[in-house]
């Protein structure tokens, strides 16, 4: 009887103890369709990393790489803009990586992204501000292994860099 007892209490510690590992891996660069309705605009961006670290995080990826990803993404979908560092820029946008991870629990993978942006628009001479978040979320089994994790972390960063760009695109219109 002890030893039917104690097998449930295992496996809830080994699923608590697998739970609270969170996986960052780099994401793949992505590339969005060009989008014409932004005429010819000088745009700043900056970048802040505002992910908080748990104490078990595997494969991190570094602040940078995410910067680079991030605006060579936002580069594809306005060919026609310059991007400067300016801040005399028409459009200045301040991008901050809130979440990028994925967790293994209960046997699925759940890979989350989540981007803020605040938007100052200069154009037509007065100042628009605008604040928005995207976010996306993926889940996928563990057939693969971490494999699986990774491709849902993908996904979701995918997903939340489209809905960026939707939102950024309803506001420069």
């Amino acid at each position: 009887m002890r030893r039917v007892l104690i097998l449930p209490f295992l496996i809830l510690i080994t699923l608590n103890t697998v739970a609270q590992k969170s996986y960052m891996w780099c994401p793949d660069p992505i590339t969005a369709s060009p989008r014409t309705t932004l005429p010819v605009a000088k745009i700043s961006v900056s970048f802040t990393d505002g992910r908080v670290f748990s104490g078990k995080v595997k494969g991190e990826c570094s602040s940078s790489e995410y910067q680079v990803i991030l605006t060579n993404f936002l580069k594809s979908a306005w060919p026609n803009a310059t991007f400067t560092d300016s801040t005399s820029a028409d459009i200045m946008l301040a991008i901050t990586l809130e979440e990028y991870n994925t967790e293994f629990y209960t046997g699925v993978w759940n890979g989350k992204s989540q981007i803020s942006v605040k938007t100052a628009d200069k154009r037509n001479g007065t100042i628009r501000i605008f604040s928005d978040m995207a976010t996306a979320e993926r889940k996928s089994g563990n057939a693969l292994g971490t494999s699986n994790g990774k491709k849902a972390q993908q996904k979701a960063f995918a997903d939340c860099c489209s809905d960026l760009l939707n939102k950024l695109s309803d506001h420069f219109l």
